[in-house]
């Protein structure tokens, strides 16, 4: 039953106009004058104003280039995720040390941005070492939900961008484990949206769909659809992407929960 509410919101979404454009501005006017009927067919009469010429071809390359610049995608999250410092765990004192230090970083926003990164890239380290099968892992990672947050709403890119690294990593390997933690941040996630600096923005979209691809969790559907009616043109579109994703990654039975 909610897989066919879900497919029907999607299919009514894809098939309604929407006047806005994903950042919000309106179309061009000459997009809005093809739709027009055509003029009775009289030439009109030159009255010596041409067109004015357009910039040169090299400034609106450089000008489409400029517009992709800081965007990243799930593929450069993933060949991040072990670009990090190689670290060993011996005893669950030891992680339960190293994380507790994570936390005392992340959680104090005072501390200078490349302490906070070098935290972040701790996360994944020893995630890498095998951290998750050391008892009280998890309940430490809970630990950290509000230091993640902090690091999402964060007005540094670097540490952003490392945040939702750091974020999809832990979905991608822990998968349903990470149902708490998924939940927990997808609103702060869904913040970052419509932000008007290209690679905050990006981040939050790519760590949204690494989530949505490994963390089946029923109750992030809520959180999705419920945002398909927010006020910004850019979350709406992007809710009926990662709806359209769940639909195809998900199993029946988590969407029948």
């Amino acid at each position: 039953m909610l897989r066919k509410l879900v497919c029907k919101r999607i299919c009514a979404y894809k098939n309604f106009d929407d006047e806005d454009s994903v950042d919000g501005n309106r179309p061009s006017s000459s997009s809005s004058s093809s739709s027009k009927a055509p003029s009775s067919g009289r030439k009109g009469i030159s009255m010596g104003s041409g067109r004015r010429p357009g910039p040169p071809t090299g400034v609106k390359a450089a000008g489409k280039e400029g517009a992709s610049a800081g965007a990243v995608d799930e593929e450069d999250f993933i060949r991040a995720f072990d670009d990090v410092p190689t670290v060993q765990i011996y005893s669950n004192r030891e992680l339960e040390e190293s994380m507790n230090k994570i936390r005392e970083v992340l959680s104090d926003d005072k501390h200078d941005w490349e302490q906070r990164v070098v935290a972040l890239k701790k996360v994944r380290s020893l995630l890498l070492a095998g951290a998750a099968d050391y008892d009280g892992y998890h309940q430490h990672l809970r630990l950290l939900d509000n230091a993640f947050k902090l690091s999402v709403k964060d007005l540094r890119s670097q540490v952003v961008r490392e945040a939702c690294i750091t974020l999809g990593h832990l979905s991608s390997v822990l998968g349903n484990r990470f149902d708490h933690g998924a939940e927990t941040i997808m609103p702060t996630l869904l913040n970052l949206v419509p932000n008007s600096a290209k690679i905050m923005a990006t981040s939050g979209v790519a760590a949204i769909r690494l989530i949505m691809r490994h963390t089946h969790y029923p109750r992030l559907i809520p959180i999705m659809t419920s945002n398909c009616t927010s006020k910004s043109v850019a979350v709406r579109r992007r809710c009926y992407e990662f709806l359209d994703l769940l639909l195809q990654e998900w199993h029946t039975h988590s969407l029948e929960r």
